[in-house]
């Protein structure tokens, strides 16, 4: 196997009930499929659609969020940095 370069610890997650916001609104749901300290992936449909940084929220009315920045982008996946603030 290759050597691990992540540099914080994932762990499995499968959490369906997070949703990205961005331009104020617009909402688009998503699955959290594993997440760290500084980052997750996420599941979502038509990734390319999604701009560069956008806020993720993490319960249902929205008081757990993470700022984002996407690190990389799959056909169904992104992977996505917290930013700080």
């Amino acid at each position: 196997m290759g050597q691990e370069r992540r540099k914080a610890k994932r762990r499995s997650l499968r959490y369906n009930a997070a949703v990205i916001t961005f331009d104020g609104r617009l909402k688009r749901d998503c699955v959290i499929d594993d997440i760290s300290a500084i980052g997750a992936r996420l599941k979502i449909e038509a990734p390319k659609e999604l701009p560069e940084e956008f806020v993720l929220l993490l319960s249902e009315r929205g008081e757990a969020r993470r700022r984002c920045k996407i690190a990389w982008r799959g056909a169904q996946e992104i992977g996505v940095r917290f930013r700080a603030g």
